[in-house]
């Protein structure tokens, strides 16, 4: 008797048309613990076949109906990675070897058989099947593995892409404001004031236009542009947006197509002093970025607007400005 080994357990069938060989086959492989399947034909072993998962197929050649290698061919449609061994008397082992060279059988064993060739050869086949299965398993796990792999590198290109894109925005926006802070140590007229801001945030921003569009009437100018010789902006195009920006006082984006537009209020001592507008291009991501930073350069430019508007002094606005960025860099963060 051959030592039972546990990791080999499998199912068998074995199809034949003599019932004696089938009980002979069904007490012979039970001595090493396997579950045994009886088909008395070609056909009632598809049948169990598409019923039962099984590693071993035994079939009789010649057999009525359906012969063997016809029965074991089919079978694979099923059970393609099952083993198959024939049975077969003397006179159809060529029959067996072109099954074999066609790929139809692993084996084929001559009747009568040698029990424990038999059961050697059942044996050694689980095996290999057993292996195999580890081995497709394995793979199976290694290519999620690498497929895990892959995703966790993509999501980390985009993790690093994302940082990149928030350290760029956050770059542009600290330029525009050191810039703002370089031009506050000197004393500006209004006019002066306005001019820079436009052009701190069109520079930063990159963007097609820019206008601030003062909240008192009553100040000269009221409405500026940049650059210096573009068109205003068309005031129905625009007074939607400007009114929300208005009354929410938050940064107010309109998107349409690859261009858009962004308005922020410009707000000093809970007094709106402006509201400053740009138009640009790109995504709607990119449009809300350059809300963000248009709503951090506004509230820069709210203390030189404010201070060149009163007209105090130098020292005054080192100490307002140093309030309006630390409110920057909380909004910020």
């Amino acid at each position: 008797m051959l030592e039972h080994d546990p990791i080999q357990r499998r199912t068998i069938l074995c199809v034949d048309d003599d019932e004696d060989i089938l009980r002979q086959l069904q007490q012979l492989l039970r001595r090493d613990g396997h579950d045994i399947l009886l088909a008395t034909s070609g056909q009632q072993g598809l049948e169990l076949l598409a019923k039962h998962h099984v590693a071993l197929i035994i079939s009789n050649q010649t057999m009525p109906g359906m012969v063997g290698t016809r029965f074991l061919e089919e079978s694979r449609q099923v059970e393609p990675d099952a083993i198959r061994i024939m049975l077969t008397g003397h006179t159809d082992v060529e029959t067996a070897i072109q099954a074999i060279n066609e790929g139809g059988i692993h084996r084929y064993l001559t009747k009568p058989w040698d029990d424990h060739q038999l059961r050697m050869t059942v044996s050694e086949h689980l095996r290999t099947y057993t292996a195999q299965l580890e081995t497709d398993a394995a793979l199976a796990q290694l290519k999620e593995k690498n497929e895990q792999l892959e995703r966790f590198n993509e999501d980390l290109e985009m993790l690093v892409a994302e940082r990149s894109e928030e350290l760029f925005y956050r770059v542009r926006e600290l330029e525009g404001r050191d810039r703002l802070a370089r031009f506050m140590m000197t004393i500006h007229s209004l006019e002066e004031t306005l001019d820079h801001v436009l052009s701190v945030v069109g520079e930063a921003l990159e963007a097609d236009q820019v206008e601030i569009h003062l909240t008192d009437t009553g100040t000269s100018p009221g409405r500026v542009t940049w650059p210096a010789h573009a068109v205003p902006f068309d005031q129905e195009a625009t007074t939607e947006l400007l009114s929300r920006a208005r009354a929410d006082g938050k940064t107010a984006v309109s998107h349409i197509d690859n261009t858009f537009l962004c308005a922020a209020s410009i707000v000093r001592d809970d007094e709106t002093l402006a509201v400053i507008i740009l138009s640009g291009r790109g995504n709607v991501d990119h449009a809300h970025e350059d809300g963000k930073i248009l709503s951090g350069l506004a509230l820069a430019a709210a203390v030189a607007i404010h201070e060149a508007r009163e007209g105090y002094d130098v020292g005054g606005w080192r100490d307002a400005l140093d309030e309006a960025l630390s409110r920057v860099d909380d909004l910020v963060d």
